[in-house]
């Protein structure tokens, strides 16, 4: 969905502020984007690390640097990336004033005109509830801002973007996380790339909310 809205041209300087398992960055990297992986957690980062040795000779390309630093307080210089992106990191702001000061700090770092990603749970899913009772990564988990498309959306609006797109992920597989339709994954992941859904229905149904926008191109419309 972000290549689609975003069209990044190869060789693009992409930030994923907050990379945690880097899946996003070795995939991008592998596109022949120049990545940085960025997290505030050494171990991470040596996991990372890790699993680039580990994809050497099988991908074609690999994160261009590591880097260890706060999404609060990102150290690169404004307009320095084509994308900035992450997953599951903005809803553990519970104070609306810092989680749209961090989401601002990812404006910072963007280049005018270009974008800006996130990936959360939806909080807003019908299940949620019994999904934070039931499935582990739920319960260990720090609390969360339960995001819909819409207040996605307002914040990310509120954080300086235009164009704001949201959409739902993984809507036929968000049934099937609990058992014993568990056992049924493969069925839903069928479903979710043969059987789509309507655009109202995935950010209604589906497991995760992916918002993007675009940097202005006057940066003094950013507040």
């Amino acid at each position: 969905m972000i290549l689609r809205y975003e069209k990044l041209p190869a060789g693009s300087r992409v930030l994923e502020a907050g990379c945690g398992s880097g899946k996003f960055s070795l995939a991008l990297a592998a596109l022949g984007h120049k990545v940085v992986a960025l997290d505030y957690v050494p171990e991470v980062l040596r996991g990372v690390r890790t699993a680039g040795r580990q994809l050497e000779g099988r991908w074609p390309g690999q994160i261009r640097s590591y880097c260890r630093g706060s999404v609060e307080r990102l150290p690169f210089d404004c307009n320095a990336f084509d994308l900035v992106l992450n997953e599951g990191v903005i809803e553990h702001w519970l104070d609306d004033a810092t989680r749209l000061a961090v989401l601002r700090e990812m404006v910072r770092v963007a280049r005018p005109g270009e974008c800006v990603a996130i990936f959360v749970p939806n909080g807003r899913h019908p299940l949620i509830r019994l999904w934070e009772t039931r499935l582990e990564a739920f319960r260990s988990a720090p609390p969360m801002t339960h995001y819909d498309a819409t207040r996605l959306k307002k914040d990310l609006t509120a954080a300086g973007l235009q164009k704001v797109y949201t959409d739902g992920i993984y809507p036929w597989r968000s049934w099937m996380r609990l058992p014993p339709w568990d056992r049924l994954y493969l069925l839903g992941a069928a479903l979710d790339r043969w059987a789509i859904l309507p655009h109202s229905w995935r950010e209604r149904w589906a497991i995760n909310l992916v918002g993007m926008g675009r940097k202005p191109l006057s940066s003094g419309s950013i507040r």
